[in-house]
């Protein structure tokens, strides 16, 4: 089917999505979420309470994704091939570094704030290796460092274990 499927746990981020609605009037996107605000829903927004089992279904229909830097619905759509636009969580560093982990790898493509012009119309990457080798070698090497910092760089691939660096 043709629509973008969005997983938002965080509602602040739904006017982003409501502006480029109305910028993208074509489009129709699929919008899990939890509501607790009003917000003025342009017509090719539907909204769905959050449901694992539909968003599940849902997932398998949908021509791209867009969600956080969480590692559950990327992997999903990773595994489903489905192009995805993650947009991390403020001071989540976890959330920016399944990020840049994904668009090294050319599974997806992130941006800070929602932005259709940003979503790849298809991964490149996806080999058997998988977005999950490069998260669990970061898990197995990079936690028992991971820095508490304001802003977080680039990843850098260098035998077998992802680096950090830290932008000024």
């Amino acid at each position: 089917e043709e629509f973008i499927l969005v997983y938002l746990m965080n509602e602040d981020i739904l006017p982003q999505l409501i502006d480029q609605a109305k910028k993208y009037p074509d489009e129709k996107f699929e919008v899990f979420t939890k509501l607790t605000k009003t917000f003025d829903i342009p017509n090719n927004i539907t909204l769905f309470n959050l449901n694992g089992q539909l968003f599940q279904e849902r997932m398998r229909s949908c021509k791209a994704v867009i969600c956080s830097g969480g590692f559950e619905t990327t992997s999903e759509a990773i595994l489903q091939k489905k192009p995805i636009l993650m947009i991390p969580i403020p001071n989540h560093y976890e959330q920016y570094a399944n990020c840049n982990d994904a668009m090294l790898h050319g599974y997806a493509s992130w941006n800070k704030t929602i932005n259709l012009e940003k979503l790849p119309h298809f991964q490149i990457g996806n080999d058997e290796f998988g977005l999950f080798h490069c998260i669990f070698q970061r898990a197995l090497c990079g936690r028992l460092r991971d820095p508490v910092i304001p802003s977080v760089g680039a990843f850098i691939h260098e035998s077998e274990f992802l680096v950090w660096s830290v932008v000024p």
